[in-house]
């Protein structure tokens, strides 16, 4: 026995279809996208169907640079030439949009204030945006980055991946970590670094990154609810 360590519970929390439900909004997004570059009603029932798919192949492929494949599309497929400063502007019209348009899952605030009660420390350890600030604008409008004892965001507050931060900040309290993810990859991942890993099943419209195999060592819940029973029964 170690006399005088006090050892702390760390959770490290993705943010996107973890917390809050920011992909069943896509197709709306997408919407209003087509008709900023002045598709008709008809063309943008095309666009977004095939939008979507674009999406939800460059998710598999972690390729969040939508300038470079939004241009490629809409000049191939409708004629239209954009500019780089048009895709920028309309990269973070698309943020914009997504972010009015996300909903907080319901238990995710209590979730956090429940660990943080019960003496864990809570953390959101995401991907980025690829628009330095946007994620961090986007996690603090859902209202729960006031609940968490800090936001860390690939690319711009650490280099590496995610897993490897998450496990970083339980080291500094001598834990071991349990990553709470949407993504089959990332606790996947979690689990090949040594860490604990929670999936939190998510249906939602974009389909193949979320049907990737898991190990068994992955403990999947249904709801982000379910989280707590996982934790807090745990002991640790």
């Amino acid at each position: 026995m170690v006399y005088g360590v006090i050892l702390v519970g760390v959770v490290c929390f993705d943010f996107d279809g973890t917390l809050v439900d920011s992909y069943t909004c896509l197709p709306d997004v997408y919407r209003k996208l087509c008709q900023a570059v002045g598709l008709s009603s008809s063309q943008a029932d095309v666009a977004v169907a095939e939008l979507m798919e674009l999406e939800d192949l460059k998710e598999v492929e972690e390729d969040y640079r939508r300038e470079l494949w939004w241009g490629r599309y809409f000049s191939d497929r409708w004629g239209l030439e954009l500019s780089s400063a048009e895709l920028s502007r309309l990269h973070l019209m698309w943020f914009e949009w997504r972010t009015q348009l996300t909903t907080v899952v319901d238990c995710a605030l209590d979730v956090l204030l429940r660990l943080k009660g019960a003496g864990f420390k809570v953390y959101i350890v995401c991907g980025s945006d690829v628009i330095p600030g946007v994620k961090r604008r986007r996690v603090e409008a859902s209202g729960l980055l006031a609940a968490t004892d800090g936001l860390y965001v690939a690319h711009e507050d650490f280099d590496g991946c995610v897993v490897d931060k998450a496990i970083e900040l339980a080291s500094a309290h001598g834990a071991v970590p349990y990553v709470v993810d949407d993504k089959p990859r990332r606790v996947s991942k979690a689990v090949d670094r040594g860490a604990r890993a929670i999936l939190v099943r998510f249906t939602g419209p974009l389909k193949r990154v979320w049907c990737e195999p898991y190990p068994p060592e992955v403990t999947v819940v249904d709801r982000l609810c379910d989280v707590l029973d996982v934790v807090l029964g745990s002991g640790v």
